[in-house]
């Protein structure tokens, strides 16, 4: 557990994120301020808020940035956590994670400290490929995406043919042009980074359905 003095600034409290990363890390032990802050040296969280977004801090001349900089934002933010990660922040939590991971996350970088630049420079490189694969799904027409969400929802092609007015070679067609604006080798593959990065709404309803029944 963190000793006395363990402390750490949670911006934006009473946004739900925020809320649930203070009351987590408090169960932790740490002593966690809210946007009052807890001084020099404190490290500081900055979690999206309910729409997704993330309101980075403002620095000035007269204020250094915060010794430790964690930003916690989902696939909505990817633009916000990258720039984060130019103007000085540490490291980045994944907000998409469940809840008991995110904490974990969080408490592990708190302990850990700041990452060195190279670790920093990785990571927002990697944010920057994941937004890239993220952007391709506005690429898909709307059949396109009504077919992309059946197939990740566990559906064939012929059973796409069959609830839907379309003969099975042109559900074929429409796989074989999801595949291409997706950059991906297979089914399988568009199915796996529908998953991992997938933020079109035309794409997450239809799978919401899906899941509901």
């Amino acid at each position: 557990m963190p000793g006395p003095g363990k402390s750490v600034t949670v911006l934006f409290p009473h946004d739900p994120l925020a809320s649930a990363l203070t009351v987590g890390l408090a169960t932790l032990g740490w002593h966690v301020h809210g946007d009052a802050g807890g001084g020099a040296g404190v490290p500081v969280v900055v979690a999206a808020d309910a729409q997704g977004h993330l309101q980075l801090p403002e620095v000035s001349a007269a204020t250094a940035p915060p010794r430790l900089l964690i930003l916690v934002g989902g696939l909505a933010c990817l633009s916000e956590l990258a720039d984060g990660l130019l103007r000085g922040a540490s490291a980045v939590v994944n907000a998409d994670l469940p809840f008991p991971e995110v904490i974990g996350r969080v408490d592990a970088v708190l302990r850990a400290g700041a990452p060195r630049p190279e670790a920093r420079d990785r990571l927002r490189g990697r944010i920057h490929r994941r937004k890239a694969e993220s952007d391709r799904f506005s690429r898909l027409t709307d059949r396109e995406a009504a077919v992309l969400a059946d197939l990740a929802a566990g559906l064939t092609a012929a059973g796409i043919a069959r609830q839907r007015p379309a003969t099975l070679a042109t559900v074929r067609t429409q796989i074989a042009g999801i595949l291409h604006k997706l950059e991906v080798p297979s089914q399988t593959a568009a199915v796996a980074l529908t998953y991992q990065a997938c933020r079109d709404k035309r794409i997450l309803a239809a799978l919401r359905v899906h899941q509901h029944y």
